[in-house]
């Protein structure tokens, strides 16, 4: 896969970035979440930062609860304004309750990518095993 050697930016549209110009003034940022935390932080200024935000990005992040921050980044991300947004079949919804939609719900089960339950068993996984995950990527 080379991603250890070419490096970010990362997905279709290069939304997983990395410059050395601009990873501290404008660093790409997401949220990631792990057996002790959901939704932390996540602002990209390593290879291993962009990768974990690649891998994050597989899917909608993880819902909301008692294990998120209370820091600032941290949370569901939450759109400037609030706005109704029409899925497939006519369903619509308000953006910010579709964003994190908890597992269970019928959004998450219907409007979730292909990679929902992939996510879902990585966000299982310790900090340290996901580590240990991008550095086996950082291989190939």
């Amino acid at each position: 896969m080379g991603l250890g050697r070419i490096g970010p930016p990362f997905l279709h549209d290069s939304r997983v970035y990395l410059s050395k110009d601009t990873a501290n003034s404008t660093p790409a940022g997401t949220v990631t979440t792990n057996r002790k935390q959901t939704n932390a932080p996540l602002v990209v200024r390593t290879l291993d930062d962009a990768l974990l935000a690649a891998i994050e990005l597989h899917d909608l992040p993880a819902p909301d609860d008692k294990n998120t921050p209370k820091t600032g980044g941290a949370g569901c991300p939450v759109p400037n304004e609030r706005l109704n947004v029409t899925y497939g079949g006519g369903m619509r919804v308000d953006a910010v309750a579709a964003i994190c939609p908890d597992y269970d719900s019928t959004t998450s089960q219907t409007h979730r990518s292909d990679g929902a339950e992939v996510m879902f068993r990585f966000h299982q996984l310790s900090a340290d095993d996901q580590q240990a995950l991008i550095e086996f990527l950082k291989q190939l």
